[in-house]
């Protein structure tokens, strides 16, 4: 069986986490060795150490530096594949990257058999910059522009996005946790979204996240 090291670069654990979910989901078409790094020292620890067939970088943050990511990897490996990882398709970030070293890019809506499938088409050196996602890219439903918010409701948002549970964030802002289940079904009707990964995506979105 087709061993694979795969790297995924986030300095959010939800979505490290999400991404490392969908791969274990099919672990038994090849033996995946799994790490996670959320910064670049992270990065270049890892890399110094182990040689990855495949890295997932983060390149939706503004103040997440993917470009110095990507160089890391590749001066320490340059036969490892960067796979992009976009909030949205950007046409000039990801040419500005493919300069760089990127061999393709997902979006963060991708679902299990197709972020398997880029793996394999990147591993066996086909790489098409993901023409299928573009494409379908204009026919996904967007997120609702930027919503006002109240203070509060920014505040239950961010310790959402942190990973707290309700009854945490009850204990951090001096609430019932019956008042923060009310915020939280609030934040998905305003926000328009259906689950957790929603408001956190909606967070990513619009910068709510420092």
């Amino acid at each position: 069986m087709k061993k694979i090291a795969i790297l995924v670069i986030d300095n959010f654990s939800i979505v490290r986490c999400g991404i490392i979910r969908m791969l274990l989901s099919n672990e038994k078409k090849c033996k995946l060795v799994l790490e996670e790094a959320r910064s670049l020292e992270e990065t270049a620890e890892k890399v110094k150490r182990i040689f990855f067939n495949i890295v997932i970088v983060n390149c939706y943050r503004p103040k997440f530096d993917a470009e110095k990511i990507i160089k890391l990897v590749l001066k320490h490996n340059p036969a490892t594949k960067i796979i992009g990882l976009f909030n949205q398709y950007d046409e000039e970030i990801i040419q500005n990257l493919k300069t760089i070293g990127i061999h393709e890019f997902i979006l963060k809506s991708i679902n299990e058999d197709e972020l398997f499938k880029t793996i394999e088409n990147v591993m066996n050196e086909k790489i098409f910059f993901n023409q299928e996602i573009i494409e379908n890219q204009s026919k996904e439903p967007n997120l609702k522009t930027e919503v006002l918010l109240s203070k509060r409701e920014l505040e239950v948002l961010k310790y959402i996005v942190a990973e707290y549970t309700n009854e945490e964030i009850a204990v951090k802002l001096f609430i019932s946790k019956r008042t923060v289940d009310t915020h939280r079904q609030n934040l998905l009707h305003k926000i328009g979204v259906k689950n957790t990964a929603g408001l956190v995506k909606y967070a990513i979105e619009f910068l709510l996240i420092r």
